[in-house]
């Protein structure tokens, strides 16, 4: 398969957000933390990356995204499946259902971001026998949730400007 140098800029530049991103994430004391609540940005940029992508390489990028945060969380491959699918699930809503603008974009992340969220609480702190998880909805993934809403249009935009910027032809435009 050819790969122009359009293309090559292209992903080295998506790459190059998705370390940036992960290290704001994952890294203490880069990003405030208001009433303790953390900003998961990696979930956002999955969904814009969804978005914008529309193909398996964005599935790939989005299971990146989530083998970094693995890496930083040890889950053992949850979050990489997880961005896995939540890239391929906005790919396929923009690409049959929905229209690429800020309204799609804010509703996808608050949708991944609920179901993201909600999963993980079932799977780690339910299934696990953790009998009382109402503390840690209420002070950490409720404030998280809102923290997150709060700094995704900011990312957004960030986002659709390097796509813009970095724009390449054929089955990797950005329309």
């Amino acid at each position: 398969m050819y790969y122009s140098k359009k293309n090559i800029l292209h992903s080295g530049a998506v790459i190059l957000i998705i370390l940036l991103f992960s290290l704001f994430q994952n890294t203490a004391g880069i990003l405030p933390a208001p009433f303790g609540a953390r900003a998961f940005l990696l979930i956002p940029l999955a969904v814009y990356i969804g978005m914008f992508e529309r193909s398996v390489k964005g599935a790939l990028f989005g299971a990146f995204i989530g083998i970094l945060w693995d890496i930083s969380s040890a889950k053992d491959g949850y979050f990489a499946l997880m961005m896995f699918l939540t890239t391929f699930f906005c790919s396929l809503m923009i690409s049959y259902l929905m229209r690429e603008n800020f309204v799609t974009a804010f509703v996808l992340t608050l949708f991944c971001l609920a179901v993201n969220i909600s999963i993980y609480i079932l799977v780690f702190y339910t299934f696990s026998g953790v009998k009382n998880i109402s503390p840690f909805i209420f002070r950490f993934y409720i404030p998280s949730f809102i923290y997150t809403l709060i700094l995704s249009p900011f990312q957004y935009y960030l986002i659709k400007a390097i796509y813009k910027t970095v724009k390449t032809t054929g089955e990797y435009a950005y329309d």
